[in-house]
């Protein structure tokens, strides 16, 4: 469900390109431009997510001990905080 509003300003020229794509692709405008910034912005976002997940986890390389520290120390705040939050359940 979409909720949030965007407003760009574009100059004529740019907007008559944009109006042509969407024809082509017989959709809207809007809808256009939110393929394209999920294209452009959201898809890389969550590739480069999994890519730092498989390098971090690969047999191949050693993490360095400041990685291990900053995953130990994060695993440690989580659980603090799931056994904080388990006295008011």
């Amino acid at each position: 469900m979409l909720t949030k509003r965007l407003e760009i300003l574009l100059n004529p020229g740019e907007y008559k390109e944009i109006q042509r794509e969407a024809r082509e692709r017989r959709e809207s405008v809007g809808q256009l431009v939110r393929d394209l910034l999920r294209e452009k912005m959201v898809k890389p976002r969550k590739k480069t997510v999994m890519e730092a997940f498989k390098k971090l986890f690969s047999k191949e390389k050693v993490l360095p001990h400041a990685a291990i520290s900053l995953i130990f120390s994060l695993i440690l705040s989580l659980y603090l905080r799931i056994r904080f939050l388990q006295r008011f359940l």
